[in-house]
């Protein structure tokens, strides 16, 4: 179906409300929850990091920008479809990609999309010598940190995954057959989430001092940060999301789920709790407005 045609039904209006309800739980429940522990990290002096405190941080950060911006695409896409709309997906569980290339296929699939066909291609894409591709590359992922913001951050960011997928096109996309796909998901999850240390600091030398704290090379053993029992089940509860389509018999499990006669009926008896909850704890905290609002 064209994603352009509108066709109202009662089932696209269900699959739609679970849709957006799903994605309010992500950005309620787990991003805003998340971000209790973020925000206080990266305001945080580098004597008081620390090796703990910086890993805590940036785990908690990874999984927060992930649940706050595919929380919004779930909720854009939800009421979309309650419309008789279809809009194209936005993520495709982005952190089990094996190399970074593969990441950003799978990670704001409408912004890589943009990339490649309208300054990437334009700009020559890979008909062009080596050396203009890798630049050409460079290039693109340059403006792509800069239209997250007029920010050195945001550029270094931006850089920095612009030559990684350099690196891919170099050697790495081969070199990587050699090892296990866990092997490389992991590789490239632990750079993604180094990238966004870089994306999340505020400064230039917030980003060295992160840095180094990350290494356990801080000036201080850092202050200790108490994690609740709420933060500390968002964190598993996030990874659970975000790593179970790689287990072995993930594909037998869903196969069979999707068989079942009460599969629509569960699903959206689900999401109504997961709006119960968003409900409450929006009736408790304060105004979180999504991450990516300010880009």
């Amino acid at each position: 179906m064209n994603h352009y045609t509108r066709t109202l039904s009662v089932e696209n209006f269900v699959d739609g409300l679970r849709r957006f309800l799903i994605g309010l739980a992500k950005k309620v429940l787990i991003a805003d929850t998340l971000q209790e522990v973020v925000d206080p990290v990266f305001k945080l002096s580098s004597g008081e990091l620390g090796f703990y405190n910086a890993w805590v941080g940036l785990i908690c950060f990874t999984l927060q920008i992930y649940f706050d911006f595919s929380g919004y695409s779930d909720m854009a896409i939800g009421l979309a479809r309650m419309m008789g709309f279809r809009l194209l997906e936005n993520f495709n569980m982005p952190y089990l990609a094996q190399n970074f290339t593969e990441f950003w296929r799978r990670w704001h699939i409408s912004l890589a999309t943009w990339i490649r066909e309208y300054l990437y291609i334009s700009l020559g894409g890979n008909r062009v010598s080596r050396g203009r591709m890798y630049f050409n590359l460079w290039l693109c992922f340059f403006l792509c940190g800069l239209w997250h913001g007029a920010s050195w951050t945001f550029v270094i960011w931006g850089i920095y995954h612009g030559i990684f997928i350099i690196l891919d096109k170099i050697y790495w996309l081969d070199f990587q057959k050699h090892f296990p796909p866990f092997i490389n998901m992991l590789l490239t999850f632990l750079f993604i989430m180094i990238g966004w240390a870089v994306f999340r600091a505020e400064s230039v030398p917030q980003i060295t001092s992160y840095l180094s704290a990350l290494l356990g090379l801080a000036p201080g053993e850092g202050t200790f940060l108490y994690l609740t029992g709420n933060i500390k089940a968002c964190v598993a509860i996030g990874i659970a999301i975000c790593f179970y389509p790689a287990i072995p018999w993930f594909d037998k499990v869903r196969s069979v789920y999707r068989g079942m006669p009460w599969k629509q009926e569960w699903e959206l008896a689900m999401a109504l709790a997961l709006f119960s909850a968003s409900v409450a704890k929006l009736s408790i905290s304060t105004f979180n407005p999504f991450m990516y609002f300010r880009f």
